[in-house]
């Protein structure tokens, strides 16, 4: 048996440009005119990590519980109603499924957040568990995050196959001995050079991917 774990912004949906707008839009509504590439400079960080961030840099006078729930709100929306799937995800996971896989999801998004998103979707019931960065106390680039995904999945590291489209994700995976299937998106192009360099397989997108590659 192996264990396929898909990421979600980014590689399952096509989110990641809102989240790179998310500090951008944010910051304006204050009335504080941020730099055009404030987004990059915070695609490393969870939400909470993000608000803390926000906090220190501009000054704001909001309290970092405050600035987290208030971007949240901006993108409750957007996850409940207009998020949609990438090219190929759904056929992925129903042929994943019908291998006598298992597959997890791991994000740094809030269940909260998600969860709507997924069941819109029809990608709920594809999932043995969700493993988010708040329900484990580890970001992804803390390699802890991984060794619980890899015992929750009882396998073999081996046999733990990684879809991403993060660089900081894929590094810290690799750490451990995970394979890396890289998905391109239009908010990784600055880092897809490096990221060829690490991924082990990498891909335009999910319909790509052949069940024999690995």
């Amino acid at each position: 048996m192996k264990g396929y774990c898909f990421d979600l912004d980014g590689t399952l949906i096509d989110s990641m440009w809102i989240w790179d707008r998310l500090p951008y839009d944010y910051l304006l509504s204050k009335g504080i005119n941020p730099p055009e590439n404030i987004g990059e400079k915070l695609k490393q960080y969870s939400l909470k990590e993000a608000s803390s961030v926000l906090k220190d840099m501009f000054d704001l006078k909001e309290s970092n519980q405050q600035i987290n729930i208030e971007m949240e709100n901006m993108l409750k929306k957007f996850y409940e109603e207009q998020v949609e799937l990438k090219k190929g995800a759904l056929e992925l996971l129903k042929n994943l499924k019908t291998n006598n896989s298992k597959i997890a999801l791991v994000t740094a998004t809030e269940e909260k957040l998600l969860l709507p998103a997924i069941k819109r979707l029809g990608i709920h019931e594809y999932f043995d568990f969700i493993q988010t960065c708040g329900n484990v106390g580890f970001e992804k680039y803390d390699v802890n995050f991984f060794k619980i995904l890899i015992n929750r999945l009882g396998l073999a590291t081996k046999d733990v196959f990684l879809f991403e489209d993060a660089l900081h994700s894929m590094e810290t995976a690799k750490k451990l001995g995970i394979k890396v299937v890289a998905i391109k998106d239009s908010t990784n192009l600055s880092d897809w050079d490096k990221i060829c360099m690490t991924a082990d397989i990498c891909l335009n997108d999910l319909t790509e991917y052949n069940l024999e590659d690995l």
